[in-house]
């Protein structure tokens, strides 16, 4: 009994690569790699445009990464501690947490904290893309890939250092988990 929302078992001779798809799924792709390059494209401008905190929210997590750095850079077993368990407790700090190996490699900017934000959202798609393309076809990989990043809420989350980039990405990253446990279940 087949319910059509679970990729059935590649048989001998099925492709598993974008070769041999018809010109319909290579376009739907490459439109979808174009959107989402022109979205990036805005972005980064907008990032570098504006140096400063955009909203109290974003530059209260400016502070707490500014905070962990010093932790960080402090030696202490007990600071680095605090980084992992302390701080703003009514947040979670994934966000901190990601970002934190990146903003001591290049140093501290508000461009270097909203970069890694971004890159969790294009991370992000990518999953989607991968997970609904193994469920349908790349076309509607292409289409889910595209509603998820023209969707206003995901925009506006993803140029801002926020803590919705690393939770999209948790959230993307378990969908091909949950397929592939769905397939383990149906196959017994």
């Amino acid at each position: 009994m087949s319910t059509g929302l679970v990729a059935k078992p590649k048989a001998e001779g099925v492709r598993t690569t974008t070769q041999g798809y018809g010109s319909a799924e290579r376009y739907s792709f490459v439109f979808a790699c174009l959107v989402v390059l022109a979205i990036t494209t805005a972005a980064v401008r907008w990032n570098l445009d504006h140096p400063y905190g955009i909203h109290w929210d974003e530059a209260l997590y400016f502070d707490n990464v500014l905070r962990d750095i010093h932790n960080l850079y402090s030696g202490s077993l007990r600071q680095f501690g605090s980084i992992l368990i302390g701080g703003d407790v009514r947040r979670p700090p994934a966000n901190l947490l990601v970002a934190l190996p990146f903003l001591v490699a290049f140093g501290f900017s508000t461009a270097v904290a909203r970069f890694v934000t971004l890159a969790c959202w294009g991370v992000s798609a990518w999953f989607i893309y991968l997970t609904t393309r193994r469920v349908a076809n790349p076309v509607a990989g292409a289409l889910a890939a595209l509603v998820f990043c023209l969707s206003p809420e995901v925009i506006s989350a993803s140029i801002f250092f926020s803590t919705e980039g690393p939770f999209f990405l948790a959230t993307s990253m378990m969908l091909p988990l949950v397929l592939a446990f769905w397939q383990r279940a149906l196959s017994h």
